[in-house]
């Protein structure tokens, strides 16, 4: 997170993503510069891009 409050990209994601498929995961809330480190595969499991803490705030309290 920048000071900013924009949500910087990170890696690792396909890896973050199959384990989080295998504890059950269904939705994850992702840095929309990772879209494109998405891999097939991940069955039903929702991915929400966000660009800003506020963006991935309402994402995971919407779900609440």
């Amino acid at each position: 997170i920048s000071i900013q409050g924009k949500v910087r990209p990170v890696g690792g994601i396909p890896e973050k993503l199959y384990g989080a498929r295998i504890a059950g995961v269904k939705s994850v809330v992702l840095p929309s510069q990772n879209l494109q480190d998405v891999p097939d595969g991940l069955g039903n499991m929702k991915i929400i891009p966000v660009q800003t803490v506020e963006e991935s705030l309402q994402a995971v309290f919407a779900s609440c």
